[in-house]
């Protein structure tokens, strides 16, 4: 009997950690000491979670910044729109390296702004203009208008024919 019972617990945790729970009704007939042991098999199957995979929060750190042409100009009681992508694309990081390598004078700005842009969006649209002042020169231009939750990629009236389909996320 004690044989019959030590196989009934082995057997019937097994099926509890598998997903069934055939023994419990059972194993109320065993002694107390095979009781805990079953209790405890029962609480290792129950306390453990499926792993998560970390490829959530990777996505979610990953952004991308494109580089589009000058959108249109401001016209009374419209927004401005991006026309046309160039083949211009870039991690976070990689534009930011960038932007030191060329000394931009709105370096620092590019940073807050392109940091903003990524946490609240995933992605950033810029383009290479006069900044603000003008007498400063070119730089890479961020407007918060033209960065907000509308996905430019997916704007049917936008060409994307220089960026490869590989650029564009999914």
């Amino acid at each position: 009997m004690s044989h019959f019972l030590t196989k009934l617990v082995v057997i019937g945790a097994g099926t509890a950690a598998a997903g069934g729970g055939i023994v419990v009704g059972t194993s109320s007939k065993t002694t107390s000491s095979k009781q805990e042991t079953f209790d405890s098999l029962t609480k290792k199957t129950i306390d453990t979670k499926p792993e998560t995979s970390s490829t959530s929060s990777q996505k979610a750190s990953i952004c991308n910044v494109y580089l589009a042409e000058s959108p249109t100009p401001k016209k009374a009681g419209e927004s401005r729109k991006f026309t046309k992508f160039t083949d211009k694309f870039w991690s976070k990081d990689g534009f930011l390296k960038e932007v030191d390598k060329r000394k931009l004078w709105n370096k620092e700005e590019l940073r807050r702004e392109i940091a903003d842009g990524c946490s609240k969006h995933g992605r950033v649209f810029v383009w290479w203009g006069v900044g603000n002042p003008a007498s400063k020169g070119e730089t890479w231009i961020y407007s918060k208008e033209m960065n907000t939750e509308k996905d430019w990629l997916k704007e049917l009236k936008v060409d994307l024919s220089q960026l490869k389909q590989q650029d564009l996320p999914s």
